[in-house]
């Protein structure tokens, strides 16, 4: 049996450690919190509530019974997401939820 060379142990090693390096952990250690906004509907004027965007996006859709996301694209605009309370807004919307 021939010996294995420096060259085809340090590729293996090599390899090894870039497997380990660019593959991260599975599950949610890299998901942000879900920060919880002011919520306005009908283009910001009737407050609605302090929720979370999951639970915003829960409620909307038992409501209204329709798919509730932040994609604009073929929606209607139904909820403004904003960090600071108040009415007239001094910031724009952080979050816009559509219904489809």
């Amino acid at each position: 049996m021939k010996p294995l060379s420096i060259s085809k142990v340090a590729l293996a090693a090599l390899f090894l450690i870039f497997s380990i390096a660019f593959n991260p952990p599975k599950g949610h250690s890299f998901s942000k919190k879900d920060t919880n906004y002011y919520w306005y509907l009908d283009s910001g004027t009737v407050y609605d509530g302090w929720y979370s965007t999951s639970e915003e996006i829960m409620r909307l859709e038992e409501i209204y019974d329709v798919y509730v996301d932040g994609d604009p694209i073929d929606g209607t605009l139904i909820a403004s997401g904003y960090a600071v309370k108040g009415y007239p807004h001094s910031i724009y919307p952080s979050v816009l939820l559509y219904s489809h």
